[in-house]
C-alpha cells in the first residue's frame, strides 16, 4: 500500500464509515469446476456515484478494484463500487482505524477475523 498522510487516512475512514463497508463475505473459486472451493474473506468496499472519486481511491491505495454497479432503475445515477480484499482489506482497515467512527466495530472483526485466519494459515 502506498504510504498515505493523514488526512488521507481520515478521508478514506469518512468514505468508509459514510458510503462504504467492511464485511466478511462468502467466496468460491471458480476456477477450476472439479475442485471448486468456498471460503470467507475479508473486504472493504466504498460506494459511490462519481467515477473520480473511486479512480482517487484505487490510485491512492494503489490495489483494489472498480466495478459499475447495476443501474436500479432509470432515474438512478450510475453507481460504482471500490473494492479491496483478503490482505489489502486488512491494511485499510488498519491504516484507517484511528479515523473510523461508525465501522469501528466491523474493524475490531476484521482485526480478530484476519487474526485468525492468519493463525489458520500458519499451522496448515
Amino acid at each position: 500500500m502506498s504510504e498515505l498522510t493523514e488526512p488521507q487516512k481520515a478521508y478514506l475512514a469518512g468514505l468508509i464509515d459514510g458510503e462504504g463497508s467492511i464485511s466478511i463475505v462468502r467466496a468460491t473459486n471458480h476456477y477450476n469446476r472439479k475442485s471448486r472451493r468456498i471460503y470467507h474473506q475479508l473486504r472493504v468496499s466504498v460506494f459511490n456515484t462519481d467515477h473520480k472519486m473511486m479512480a482517487w481511491v484505487k490510485e491512492t491505495l494503489g490495489f483494489g478494484h472498480i466495478a459499475h454497479r447495476k443501474q436500479q432503475s432509470e432515474r438512478h445515477k450510475p453507481s460504482y463500487a471500490y473494492q479491496a480484499t483478503a490482505l489489502n482489506a486488512l491494511e485499510i482497515v488498519k491504516a484507517v482505524y484511528p479515523y473510523l467512527v461508525t465501522k469501528k466495530k466491523q474493524a475490531d472483526v476484521a482485526f480478530i477475523f484476519g487474526t485468525t485466519v492468519r493463525k489458520r494459515l500458519n499451522n496448515a
